[in-house]
């Protein structure tokens, strides 16, 4: 009876430590960067004019004049690259560590679907799901700037912005949890309020 107690132990290790090398092995390829990203605005933000850059133009941040209380969609699609499967589990971890009370943050994670089908509004919400080998999905983030102007005006500086290049996105084959910066094609920033805002 020990006999075939030890011998099952062993099976079991032995399947555990396979599963745990192919995960670390493949999929070859994984979760990378789709071919579509855009900044959708139809709230009433702007980019701000004359923005300083020292990039190319393609290259330099979308920056908007800060407004309160306003709408914005982030899209950008993921690519499975490899020949497997994959679950795209999303962004809840990188929502999760911004700080609560930010000058924008993400109100909605939202699935566009396929990539054909383009920057549509969606209230569709993102919820885990299986990519087959090359397909792209495409994901939106809605974000809100603060309704609360003092708030704004006493917690950041006059000339200054907060934004993002990359969103971190996580996914797991298997076992294991991964996670790929997805950059942006062009990096979004939200202007901070102006003095003459804040002397409003």
């Amino acid at each position: 009876m020990r006999r075939a107690a030890t011998v099952l132990v062993v099976a079991l290790a032995v399947v555990v430590v396979a599963v745990a090398a192919i995960d670390v092995i493949g999929p070859a390829g994984g979760l990378t960067p789709g071919s579509a990203s855009a900044i959708i605005s139809r709230d009433g933000l702007t980019l701000a004019a004359d923005t300083p850059c020292a990039r190319p133009p393609a290259q330099c941040p979308a920056r908007y004049t800060f407004a309160p209380g306003r709408v914005m969609t982030l899209w950008f699609s993921v690519r499975n690259a490899g020949a497997l499967d994959l679950t795209v589990d999303g962004i809840d971890d990188w929502v999760r560590s911004l700080p609560a009370d930010p000058l924008v943050r993400p109100i909605d994670v939202l699935d566009g679907g396929d990539v054909a089908r383009g920057f549509e509004d969606v209230s569709t919400p993102f919820v885990r799901l299986v990519l087959h080998p090359g397909d792209q999905r495409l994901i939106g983030i809605r974000l809100r700037t603060t309704s609360d102007m003092r708030f704004a005006c006493d917690h950041w500086a006059p000339g200054g912005a907060i934004g993002w290049s990359d969103v971190p996105v996580s996914w797991h084959w298997l076992a294991a949890r991964r996670v790929t910066k997805i950059p942006l094609m062009r990096e979004f920033q939200m202007s901070t309020p102006t003095a003459s805002d804040c002397a409003r």
